[in-house]
C-alpha cells in the first residue's frame, strides 16, 4: 500500500504578488529566478492555513513550465496553490502564475517536505493535517480538466 494519497482536485488558494522593478533582466521581462520567488506567497498562505507556518517545511522538487513573458509594465501576477497530493511527510502542489488578464504565465509542481525547525530534519505529515487536507473541498475533475484544455486552446 503506498504512502502517498492522491487529493481530488481542490481550490486553489490565491495571493496578489507585485511585479518588482529589481526582477526585470536585460530583455525587459521578469527574469526566470523571479518566478520561484513569485510563487511562495500562495505557498505560504495555502500551508499556514493549515497550521504549517513558512519554517515548517523545505521545498525539495521543483519543475516549472514558462508559458508567457511577464513584461516589464505589468503590475502584478496571481499565484495560486493547491495540494494535489500527501505523502508519509511530504505534500505535492500544483502551482501557477496569472496574468493580471487570466492568462496563464507559469505552472509549477512542487514538492514540499515538512520540517522540524529545531530538531533540524523532516516530519512527518500529522493525522490533522492530512484531514484537513483531505477536508479542502474538492473541484470537479472535469471542470479543472476543461480549464486545462482551454488555456492550452489560448497558447
Amino acid at each position: 500500500m503506498s504512502a502517498v494519497h492522491e487529493l481530488p482536485r481542490a481550490p486553489f488558494a490565491e495571493q496578489r504578488v507585485d511585479v518588482r522593478w529589481q526582477d526585470l533582466d536585460p530583455l525587459g521581462h521578469v527574469g526566470h529566478e523571479a518566478f520561484l520567488t513569485y510563487l511562495e506567497p500562495a505557498r505560504d498562505a495555502l500551508l499556514a492555513a493549515h497550521g504549517i507556518p513558512a519554517d515548517g517545511y523545505v521545498v525539495a522538487s521543483v519543475t516549472l513550465n514558462y508559458r508567457r513573458e511577464i513584461r516589464m509594465g505589468t503590475p502584478f501576477v496571481h499565484g495560486r496553490c493547491r495540494v494535489a497530493r500527501v505523502g508519509r511527510s511530504s505534500l505535492a502542489t500544483e502551482e501557477e502564475l496569472l496574468a493580471p488578464n487570466g492568462d496563464l504565465v507559469a505552472d509549477a509542481s512542487v514538492v514540499v517536505v515538512l520540517w522540524d525547525p529545531v530538531a533540524r530534519r523532516s516530519r512527518p505529515v500529522a493525522d490533522a493535517e492530512r484531514a484537513a487536507f483531505e477536508r479542502i473541498g474538492p473541484a470537479s475533475l472535469a471542470a479543472t480538466g476543461a480549464a486545462a484544455a482551454e488555456r492550452r486552446e489560448r497558447r
